[in-house]
């Protein structure tokens, strides 16, 4: 079993880090971070710990062990979403759930869940 770290960052550079959590899986054997974000970087980025928080500061973290190899998970995802970051289908907290096996992180369905209600409320209050 490997040990490795799901991390929840936020963004030192936007505003978005007022909103938006970032998720990172880190190796803590090769001590690399992994995630899928949308920024120039590209779509899958691998980078050490210290390139990471030049752009994020972590706001909470947990180990944990897994028989799974993050590289080849790296590798398959990227294969598997070809075009890269996507909001709703291919994003950091589906990256990292993914690899951890549970839903950690749920802010892309909260977030989709509240926009629903406004489009709902919206829509009933031009009809009054």
């Amino acid at each position: 079993m490997r040990k490795y770290i799901y991390a929840v960052c936020r963004n030192k550079q936007s505003v978005s880090r007022y909103f938006v959590n970032h998720c990172v899986i880190k190796d803590c054997e090769t001590e690399l971070c992994y995630h899928c974000t949308r920024n120039g970087y590209g779509a899958y980025v691998c980078e050490t710990e210290e390139e990471l928080t030049k752009r994020y500061e972590p706001v909470y973290w947990f180990e944990f062990e897994s028989d799974k190899n993050i590289e080849e998970y790296f590798q398959e995802q990227k294969e598997l979403h070809k075009n890269g970051f996507n909001l709703l289908t291919n994003n950091c907290e589906q990256f990292a759930n993914g690899f951890y096996g549970k839903k950690v992180m749920r802010q892309t369905e909260f977030y989709l869940t509240m926009a629903a209600v406004a489009a709902v409320t919206w829509a009933a209050m031009k009809r009054v």
